[in-house]
């Protein structure tokens, strides 16, 4: 990962957490001031007052920042220092306005906060940023402690060895909000890594899937030729015909070996970008208006029978590429007839009440499916002078590595008939889908 990239991720997520920190110090400040219109001294509800408009004042300039993608250093220290004098304002108040069995301020549990401001430094993933508040929070520790014992020193039974504690905790938290960033970068830097180093092998894989309809056109090509070379040496041949044999059969062995290749790599790519909610009425009714542009000729008809989202790797890239492949060759045919109208028809398929399943049916009335495709014979070559788009083999792989199934099938009335069966996305939980990528 190039240092650029690395800067970039951890900026985004310095911004993601500034921005929360920022939304939580205004719902603070709003909780402070309320309590400050019934508990404090009138007299000193300014200076409560002031801080806190200032922190909400810092908190909204911190989420404008963030959301116009800026966030300097000078913006992390001025927020770290900022969220530990508001704490030490709101704990402030309990020193201006004593009650009644008042002990000071180090008697309270209210000191933790101190500690909480320390700790919340170190969100932003900034290693000087989680230092400098925690040298904020000691320095105003101390503060409190000073203005305590100014104002209420003959009530507060506490002392040098409270407020030590205090501050060796305070250094502590600090440590550990320095050591948890430079966890969270480096962990953040590694996630960022590894995805990158994923979709770099998912584009070569699915180069190499590429390659694969280009590797079965070669491989018929070599069939057809054996084939007439063992028609050319008709009942004779002798060793001649013994070897097209071998031949032939060492070009199935090969097949089935580079189809084995095709299914992990396959396999591969929906491991890797994983099975993604694909939106079935949006991809199709899209894929209806391009292909009814791109052939004119052949009227193509998009019925939507209220169909659910389904799950299909790489999501709707990968559906609109399977249903593309599929409705193209309806409009292809066989190179010398094409058909004249096609329907793309989407319905869902529910069990016990839930959609289950989402079928997808592209129809034509063309003419229909080779007898070897029907038959799952894979190596049967295009009866076109030039295929389009990565085969029928690699379609139905590409439903089956979605947990779905395709089925081929020449309606009795003439025509082709597929059908795309995918799961719904409704039936399964949210953590199987993974967001697809801008």
């Amino acid at each position: 990962m190039t240092d650029a990239i690395s800067t970039s991720v951890l900026q985004r997520a310095a911004r993601r957490g500034e921005a929360f920190i920022a939304v939580c110090r205004v719902v603070f400040c709003g909780l402070v001031f309320s309590r400050a219109l019934f508990v404090g001294n009138a007299e000193h509800r300014a200076f409560e007052w002031a801080s806190l408009a200032l922190g909400v004042f810092v908190s909204l300039r911190s989420l404008y920042r963030t959301g116009r993608g800026v966030l300097s250093a000078f913006d992390v220290d001025l927020s770290v220092s900022l969220d530990a004098l508001l704490c030490a304002t709101a704990l402030s108040a309990n020193a201006l306005a004593p009650g009644p069995e008042y002990l000071g301020l180090f008697r309270m549990p209210d000191m933790g906060a101190m500690l909480l401001m320390a700790a919340a430094a170190g969100f932003r993933l900034s290693l000087r940023g989680a230092a400098v508040g925690g040298v904020a929070t000691a320095l105003l520790s101390l503060g409190l402690a000073a203005l305590d014992h100014r104002l209420n020193g003959a009530r507060a039974a506490y002392g040098w060895r409270e407020v030590s504690m205090l501050e060796i905790l305070v250094v502590t938290v600090t440590a550990l909000a320095v050591a948890g960033a430079w966890r969270s970068r480096r962990l953040m830097l590694e996630s960022a890594d590894a995805a990158e180093r994923a979709a770099r092998a998912a584009q070569k894989l699915h180069a190499v899937l590429c390659d694969h309809h280009d590797m079965r056109t070669t491989f018929t090509s070599a069939q057809i030729n054996v084939d007439m070379l063992l028609r050319a040496l008709g009942g004779g041949g002798g060793v001649a015909r013994e070897l097209a044999e071998r031949i032939t059969e060492d070009l199935g062995a090969l097949w089935e070996q580079v189809a084995a290749a095709r299914d992990r790599s396959l396999q591969e790519v929906a491991e890797l970008e994983g099975t993604r909610r694909a939106r079935v009425g949006h991809v199709g009714e899209a894929l209806s208006r391009d292909v009814g542009r791109r052939f004119p000729g052949v009227a193509v008809r998009w019925v939507d029978q209220g169909a659910v989202d389904a799950l299909v790797v790489a999501g709707d890239a990968g559906l609109r590429r399977i249903l593309q492949n599929l409705a193209v060759n309806a409009c292809e045919g066989d190179g010398e007839r094409r058909a004249a109208r096609m329907t793309i028809q989407a319905c869902p398929r529910a069990e016990q009440g839930r959609p289950r399943w989402v079928e997808v049916t592209i129809e034509d009335d063309g003419p229909g499916f080779p007898a070897a495709v029907l038959a799952g014979d894979e190596a049967a070559g295009s009866t076109k002078a030039e295929g389009s788009g990565l085969g029928l083999p690699l379609v139905r792989g590409m439903v089956h590595a979605s947990g779905g199934a395709l089925l081929l099938e020449n309606p009795a009335g003439g025509g082709a008939r597929a059908v795309v069966r995918l799961r719904a996305a409704e039936d399964l939980p949210k953590k199987e889908e993974k967001p697809q990528r801008a």
